[in-house]
């Protein structure tokens, strides 16, 4: 799921740090491109089996951008904790078990765009006489850019 999810729009690259067999909560990563240098404000909404509706705001100050010309090449190992380019999100972290929904606005003040990120996440699902087709694990982006930089 890792580098599969690696999806890039404007001056922003997001993916879930996720393998095939988690089952658990694990963070999604952002990082800047473009040389954009911004102070990033995200707001998150969160819903999943899990109960629950769950907000938050966080604030990421001076993030600093990822100029590598192969931006899969910087993706950092598994369950790293290194954010020099690769930022998590949230603490609150899209649980796969729960099949959880997640929305992120990414704010970059100093450049004044906005960025919406829906993610879904879930397990495997099996099939059962009721739903007789089976899923595999996946994670699905959604990510559009809201403002027109001028």
């Amino acid at each position: 799921m890792r580098e599969n999810s690696l999806t890039i729009i404007g001056n922003i690259a997001v993916y879930f740090d996720a393998k095939k067999g988690d089952a658990g909560g694990r963070p999604v990563r952002f990082a800047l491109l473009n040389d954009v240098k911004d102070n990033v404000v995200v707001n998150q909404m969160k819903l999943g089996s899990g109960g629950g509706t769950y907000g938050k705001n966080e604030s990421f100050l001076s993030v600093r951008p990822n100029n590598s010309s192969n931006i899969k090449n910087t993706i950092p190992a598994y369950n790293s904790t290194d954010q020099t380019f690769w930022h998590i999100i949230s603490a609150e972290q899209p649980h796969i078990g729960n099949r959880d929904y997640i929305q992120y606005m990414i704010s970059l003040i100093n450049s004044r765009e906005v960025y919406r990120l829906t993610a879904i996440v879930n397990n495997t699902i099996t099939a059962t006489a009721e739903h007789p087709t089976a899923s595999d694990a996946l994670v699905t982006f959604f990510i559009e850019r809201l403002t027109n930089k001028q």
